[in-house]
């Protein structure tokens, strides 16, 4: 499985009409685009905060990406990814930070797990 971990500190989150949660504004390649999970962490140090299986991406709205600009805490990507929040990963709340991003700048990690 691909986990998406991505460092989630502003007002990036919000729940969507239909019941899932999104959280914007990213800027992810094609690989990362193909996760199968997203683990929100307000810090690399800590467990995530927020995660779940990722139902899909969308690109943000003219008016999501204005009220971002406003907002110098938000990414300033384009894309937005929805998922369904999931409380438990494998047996433990939250996710610790995997993948091979991990310096200091990092804000965005993909990891391959075995399950």
């Amino acid at each position: 499985m691909k986990i998406l971990h991505l460092i989630e500190k502003g007002p990036g989150l919000h729940q969507a009409p239909e019941g899932h949660l999104e959280s914007l504004l990213w800027t992810l390649d094609q690989e990362e685009q193909a996760a199968e999970y997203v683990a929100l962490h307000k810090q690399k140090s800590q467990r995530s905060w927020k995660g779940g299986r990722i139902l899909g991406m969308r690109e943000a709205t003219a008016e999501e990406i204005s009220a971002a600009e406003a907002n110098s805490a938000v990414r300033k990507g384009n894309l937005v990814v929805q998922f369904e929040p999931v409380r438990e990963y494998n047996g433990r709340p939250g996710v610790r930070w995997g993948g091979k991003r991990r310096g200091s700048m990092a804000y965005k990690s993909l990891e391959e797990t075995d399950g």
